[in-house]
């Protein structure tokens, strides 16, 4: 498993410095399931491209998986990815709060135009109605039982 992910972290290192990989590059099984982990891995960090250098990222994976020497400490990485997340989680709400005003400025401006059309009627509420007819229903004649 090691050496599948330090393959794939060489694919990655000679993509990046070769822009056009021939299609012999995956030649091999091995080459086609390192390739395939560098797909997996590049889809699960693709929402954090902007922050990416990806030449430090492929020098981390090949460190990890040399057993070199890590630049940074655990405790440096844990305290960093605790910030990192925080920040992501903070991003993520202040989105949705957007979306949210988005969503409720909307929804006003519709109940608003729709108020305006012929025949609607808005309760206290803000239920709009439109009742187009009401024609009496007659009651049902039930038939008694027979045994």
């Amino acid at each position: 498993m090691k050496t599948a992910l330090f393959v794939c972290a060489t694919l990655v290192s000679t993509a990046l410095t070769n822009p056009v990989i021939a299609q012999e590059a995956l030649a091999t099984e091995r080459d086609k399931i390192s390739y395939m982990l560098g797909m997996n891995i590049g889809n699960s960090i693709k929402a954090y491209a902007a922050e990416l250098d990806v030449d430090m990222l492929t020098l981390a994976i090949r460190h990890v998986l040399s057993e070199e020497k890590l630049l940074l400490s655990a405790e440096e990485a844990a305290a960093l990815q605790q910030a990192f997340m925080e920040t992501a989680r903070a991003r993520q709400e202040q989105l949705k709060q957007q979306a949210a005003g988005d969503n409720l400025k909307q929804g006003e401006a519709f109940l608003a135009e729709n108020a305006k059309k012929d025949g609607v009627s808005t309760t206290q509420s803000g239920l709009a109605c439109n009742i187009r007819s009401c024609k009496p229903v007659a009651a049902p004649n039930p038939k008694p039982l027979t045994p």
